[in-house]
This record gives structure tokens, sequence and C-alpha cells, in this order.
């Protein structure tokens, strides 16, 4: 019984359950395991048949696709608060990437099916997960006209925005750290580019003291100097 109480109070942390009551969530808690995946983990596998629903406790995982050329193309990275995949709910599916830990992470794990009959019997899960699933919608169509519409340098600098937007933290002078670390090849793979070409950009902004790099790895984004940028580039 302690670790159903243990993973109801978990439950409760997530925006989609906050507004039902304990005793509803009794129910679903027990379909619910909490597991801890190690980095390079996979949790599941493109084209598998979907079986459980994830929902980040902590840690960082990258959603991607492998094209015919096994080129690695992230669609997503999903963060502590965030649950996937979002399709399956209602009729069924199988995984539409890959998914690996990219840092230690914990999370709860929903079979599927007991999760479809909770939503069946709470509607307003339903709608919750239609605002979800229509705000990736409305992400993966800017980052798509980005990709269209953008020279590469610029897809560089909205790519720098987003990291700051999602993962920033703003420090007590003129820099904000992007607390997760990402690897050339995975921000390459973030805008559909090559390694080498990421490289050569970041070089060049690290050279403009737009960013520069803690011992770990880590980005710093200078926020007056990237502020600049985007006014000089949307000019």
């Amino acid at each position: 019984m302690a670790a159903t109480a243990d993973i109801l109070n978990q439950l409760k942390g997530f925006q989609i359950f906050k507004d039902l009551h304990s005793y509803q969530l009794e129910e679903i808690s027990i379909d619910t395991q909490c597991k801890t995946f190690t980095r390079k983990t996979q949790l599941f596998a493109q084209f598998e048949p979907i079986e459980h629903i994830y929902f980040l406790l902590e840690g960082q995982v990258k959603l991607y696709r492998m094209d015919h050329r096994g080129n690695e193309q992230i669609v997503n990275i999903a963060c502590e608060g965030e649950m996937f995949p979002h399709i399956g709910f209602f009729r069924p599916q199988t995984y539409p990437a890959y998914a690996e830990a990219m840092k230690t992470t914990a999370a709860l794990a929903i079979s599927l099916q007991p999760f479809k009959r909770f939503i069946n019997k709470n509607p307003i899960i339903s709608e919750k997960l239609i605002n979800i699933m229509e705000d990736k919608m409305i992400d993966l169509q800017s980052r798509l006209e980005e990709k269209m519409l953008y020279p590469l340098c610029e897809q560089v600098i909205l790519l720098l925005i987003r990291l700051r937007d999602q993962y920033g933290h703003e420090l007590n002078n003129d820099w904000i750290l992007i607390q997760n670390h990402f690897s050339n090849r995975e921000l390459a793979s973030l805008i559909g580019s090559t390694r080498e070409t990421i490289n050569r950009y970041l070089n060049d902004l690290r050279k403009q003291g737009v960013i520069k790099f803690t011992a770990e790895g880590n980005i710093l984004i200078h926020k007056i100097k990237l502020s600049r940028l985007i006014e000089f580039h949307e000019r």
C-alpha cells in the first residue's frame, strides 16, 4: 500500500491529473509503476505496439526517428512534468519514435489499456489530452515553418531561443545557462542539419560572444547579445 500511496502522490503532481480526487486516481495508480532508467537506456522502439504511457518525474528523454541511412532525427525532448507518447489513446497505434534516456531518469509508466479505460471514465482527461496534442502540433508546425522559410544560420538562432525558453536558467550576470546538456550531434538533429555545420555556426557565435561553454560542455547564452542578434536578423 505504501508504494501505491507514493504513486498516487506522484500522479497528483502532473497537470493532467490535478483536478481529480484521490479516489479517482486510486484506480489508475494500481496499474502504474515507477521506473528508473540510466543514461542511454531505451524505453521503447519505433513501430513497437504501445504498451505504456510515460509521465516523467525527473530526467530527460530523447524521442527520435531513424531514416533509411541510419541518421537520427530528434522529434522531441521530454522533460520533467511531461508525458509521452501523445497517441494511442483512441485507436490502436505503434510507438511513433524511439525513446532514450539522456540522463538518469525516473518516470511513471501506466499500462495503456487501463489508461484508456480511465480516460473513458473521466472525460476531463480527454479534454486535457486534446489540449496537449494541439500544443504539440503547433510546436511541430512552427519548427517545420522554420525549416522551410529560414536559412540555416537563423534556424540555429531560433534553436538557441527554444533552448533558452525550455531549459534556461538565468545567472547573476548577463548569461543564461542551458541546464540540459546537448551534444553537437543532438543539436544538429533537432534542426535536421549535420554536426559539422552546427560546429561551424556555434564557433561563429562563440567568437561573437553570443555563447560560450561550461567545463561540462553546457551552453551559456549571453542575453543581450542574443537579443541584438535576433533584432539584426529581423530587419
